[in-house]
């Protein structure tokens, strides 16, 4: 361990736990907006409704667009699905840091991070009263990421998605996470319409090397089939 003790002469320790990383974010992409197209701010009214089937009056994703003969990026909402009364372990924090760090601050902003948590408790009216909302967001994140999340519940989607007939297959609701996973990141996506692709993402995943490297790879691969 000898001289261990200088690694922090340069740069001092940084204890993360007081990071705000929804605001870091915000900031990398303020930094980086002209290498991205225009295009619809997130929602502010949490509780608004959604009209299934109006028309979509959102722009294709391109790679290369616009009339002004200018190229911009397109922009990924990163969505990791995960439940309100989850434990983070230090494993899981320190694997949703480096995935922040690694694939939207070093992209530039071309992901954002964001949570979609499922409400397991179907008492809980998150989609008719703030205060209740705000009270499970704060005991459902460790409070770096709070900023980041999205709440939903089966009850809310049965809410957005009336008519559908319910025949509980295997014991599961039409409306359940299972069956329809579409839903709830069909409602992440109507409050949040300023990407161009959605990842759907679970907590269990882990990658030894860097994530940007991995998507970057990825979309070449699928692109080239």
């Amino acid at each position: 361990r000898e001289g261990s003790e200088r690694v922090w002469d340069d740069v001092p320790p940084v204890d993360f736990r007081r990071v705000d990383w929804a605001a870091a974010q915000n900031r990398c992409l303020a930094s980086n907006s002209h290498r991205f197209r225009d295009l619809p701010a997130s929602q502010s009214d949490r509780f608004r409704t959604m009209s299934v089937g109006a028309p979509d009056t959102k722009q294709a994703p391109q790679d290369k667009a616009q009339s002004d003969g200018k190229s911009y990026l397109p922009r990924t909402a990163f969505v990791i699905r995960t439940w309100h009364d989850f434990h983070y372990t230090p494993d899981d924090i320190l694997y949703l840091r480096a995935l922040i760090s690694e694939l939207s601050l070093l992209s530039g902003g071309e992901y954002t991070i964001h949570f979609l948590v499922q409400v397991r408790d179907e008492t809980l009216q998150i989609w008719a009263d703030d205060e209740v909302y705000e009270r499970v967001l704060n005991e459902a994140l460790p409070a770096e990421f709070r900023g980041m999340a999205t709440l939903w519940s089966e009850r809310q989607m049965n809410l957005m998605y009336p008519g559908l007939e319910e025949n509980w297959a295997r014991g599961l609701s039409v409306h359940g996470v299972y069956r329809s996973t579409y839903m709830p990141m069909q409602y992440f996506a109507h409050q949040h319409p300023g990407y161009d692709y959605y990842w759907n993402w679970e907590m269990d995943a882990r990658y030894t090397g860097h994530w940007y490297h991995l998507f970057d790879k990825v979309i070449n691969w699928a692109r080239a089939q």
